[in-house]
């Protein structure tokens, strides 16, 4: 896609620099008066990727004339201890603000924490009168991400308010430039208007292909880490599968994922109660397709009860040989595991690891089950082909 003549670059290295030389000044005035700025950085259990951010967390405060200090708390600490250590440092006047570093515990919830922060001492702009604030245009402390993008988007010379900003890309899924449709229909074109500059609007109802994107994370790099999801981002960038067929663009997009998706082997089944009847399709499918199934005592039971031969194997903290085993021992070559509640969460966490560190296809959820189950029988059938965009679009 060309930039027009008057698109321009913005190089956030260069506001960065005024901003923490601003903020110094700012730092040292307070420092003379008595005030010495001072964040926290609030961190629970140990994990490499945590101390990637405080070090430059450090190194970007003390650059710009700010104290830091680093509070580590044990991981099997409680939400209630953790959160009175926070009213502590809220009551302290010493500290000007504070930092949660996530992940945290499963058995912690974050919004817990969020709210926890005092308004004046949140940085992140995450306790719900700070996000209140942000609407009323009140703000004490603005959330750095927002701001350092405000300063940058106001390096264009722009009168900015009132304007709408827009991600300019091109659309690698339908074979639209969706960034210029979108700007001819806020210049007052059709729909329909706006498409014909670049083709004819393509039609939801008779999609040529199908395109499913998969998220790639770095788990496997950070010892110790749960690869358990939240509402931040943990992704370091995203693949995807296109094929005219649903089963075999999923296949596609895990197989980009680095997901070696198996033909053949033993599935292991654990379930939460609410879900059985909707696992149930999935490793039939599977089952039929011969593979083995290992499921821990109440699923087994299930689906013995509904014509799918399992064998039972323990859970971890039933002794061994359990399941953690089998993985480690590679006897299992993909896993469908839901569960309900923090206990059976945290109890999982080191079933987790043990499909992390032998690259096991590791699934959640009926719906990614459901798919999976298709893909691996879209690949035994051999129909894997590998096209160029251009015979999509």
């Amino acid at each position: 896609m060309s930039l027009s003549d008057d698109s321009r670059y913005l190089r956030g290295g260069p506001v960065a620099q005024r901003i923490i030389a601003s903020v110094r000044e700012d730092a040292a005035i307070a420092k003379a008066e008595g005030f010495p700025p001072k964040l926290v950085s609030i961190t629970v259990g140990d994990t490499a990727a945590v101390d990637v951010y405080v070090r430059n967390q450090r190194a970007k405060a003390e650059l710009a004339g700010i104290d830091f200090e680093e509070k580590r708390f044990a991981a099997d600490l409680s939400a209630a201890e953790l959160e009175a250590a926070i009213h502590v440092m809220n009551a302290d006047p010493r500290i000007t603000g504070i930092i949660i570093q996530r992940p945290v515990p499963v058995h912690i919830p974050i919004k817990t924490l969020q709210a926890a922060v005092h308004p004046l001492k949140d940085v992140e702009g995450m306790h719900p009168a700070s996000i209140g604030n942000i609407v009323y245009n009140q703000l004490d402390l603005a959330p750095c991400t927002a701001a350092a993008s405000v300063e940058l988007l106001k390096e264009t010379g722009l009168d900015l308010k009132g304007l709408e900003v827009v991600v300019v890309g091109h659309s690698e899924i339908v074979g639209k430039p969706i960034a210029k449709v979108a700007a001819r229909i806020m210049a007052g074109e059709t729909l329909d208007g706006a498409f014909a500059h670049y083709g004819a609007k393509p039609d939801p109802r008779t999609p040529g292909h199908i395109a499913v994107k998969e998220a790639v994370f770095p788990f496997a790099r950070f010892p110790g880490v749960d690869i358990l999801l939240g509402p931040e981002m943990k992704s370091t960038g995203e693949v995807m599968g296109l094929d005219r067929d649903y089963a075999m663009a999923f296949a596609k997009s895990q197989l980009g994922a680095g997901i070696d998706l198996p033909r053949a082997g033993t599935l292991f089944v654990s379930v939460r109660d609410e879900d059985k009847a909707g696992i149930l399709p999935a490793v039939k499918r599977l089952a039929d397709l011969g593979f083995k199934v290992l499921a821990t005592s109440g699923t087994a039971r299930f689906l013995k009860e509904n014509g799918v031969e399992a064998e039972k194997i323990n859970k971890v903290l039933e002794g061994r040989p359990h399941i953690e085993d089998a993985i480690r021992n590679r006897q299992v070559q993909i896993v469908f595991n839901t569960t309900d509640g923090q206990k059976a969460l945290s109890d999982s966490k080191s079933l987790r690891r043990a499909t992390l560190m032998q690259k096991v296809p590791y699934y959640t959820t009926l719906a990614g089950a459901a798919a999976v189950a298709e893909a691996i029988a879209a690949l035994k059938a051999g129909s894997l082909e590998v096209r160029p965009l251009q015979e999509y679009f």
